[in-house]
C-alpha cells in the first residue's frame, strides 16, 4: 500500500472480539480504519503479521453510510486514534478458533479515545480481552489519564508498566509513581 494513500478498508465489525458490539438483532455496524505511515510496510500474508515504519497513524471506529471518514479531532465513544515510529499487527488464532488482533506500538506512542489518553514506549492492544498494556521507556513513564464522569477532572496515572482494560475502565500498574484519584495523589514510596 501507497504510505501517501493511506489504508481504508471498510470492514464489518468482528462480533468475537472485544470492545463495543453491535445489536445482535441487525447488521453489524461497519468499522474504518485509515492508516498512515511514512516509510514502508513489511508483511507476511501467510502468517497474518503486517509491520508499518515511520511515523505511523492509525485511526479506527465505526461509521454509518454515507460517512467514510473519521475525525482524530472528534473520536466517538468507539474511536481509537493512535501514532507511534512502528505498528506491528498480527491476527492469531488461539485455541478457540476465534481470529482476533495484537497490535504492539512502539516508540513516542500515543493512543487516544473519547475517554482516555496512554502514552509509553511501548503499547501493546490485545482485542480479544480489549486489554492495552502501556510500558514506559529507559528513562520515561508510562502514562494513562482516564476521564471517568463529565464533572470529574481526568485521573492521571504514571508507572513502569499500566494495563487499561477499556470495557471495564479497570487499571492494575506496576512501578507506580503517581496516581491521582478524583484529587487523592498516592507517590511511591522509593522516591
Amino acid at each position: 500500500y501507497s504510505s501517501d494513500q493511506g489504508f481504508n478498508p471498510a470492514a464489518p465489525a468482528n462480533p468475537a472480539g472485544g470492545g463495543i458490539r453491535p445489536p445482535s438483532n441487525g447488521p453489524p455496524t461497519p468499522k474504518l480504519l485509515d492508516v498512515r505511515f511514512d516509510q514502508q510496510a513489511v508483511g507476511n500474508f501467510h502468517q497474518r503479521e503486517l509491520s508499518l515504519l515511520g511515523r505511523v497513524r492509525a485511526l479506527y471506529g465505526p461509521v454509518e453510510p454515507p460517512t467514510d471518514e473519521l475525525d482524530p479531532d472528534r473520536l466517538g465513544p468507539s474511536d481509537v486514534y493512535l501514532t507511534s515510529d512502528r505498528i506491528d499487527v498480527m491476527q492469531l488464532d488461539y485455541a478457540t478458533g476465534e481470529p482476533f488482533v495484537e497490535l504492539v506500538a512502539t516508540g513516542n506512542t500515543e493512543v487516544e479515545g473519547q475517554q482516555f489518553t496512554a502514552r509509553g514506549h511501548r503499547i501493546r492492544y490485545t482485542q480479544k480481552k480489549d486489554l492495552l498494556v502501556l510500558e514506559g521507556g529507559e528513562h520515561t513513564l508510562a502514562e494513562l489519564y482516564r476521564q471517568t464522569s463529565v464533572d470529574t477532572p481526568p485521573q492521571a496515572t504514571r508507572g513502569r508498566r499500566i494495563r487499561y482494560w477499556r470495557g471495564s475502565n479497570q487499571v492494575q500498574i506496576e512501578g507506580v509513581r503517581s496516581l491521582d484519584a478524583i484529587g487523592m495523589i498516592e507517590r511511591d514510596p522509593s522516591r
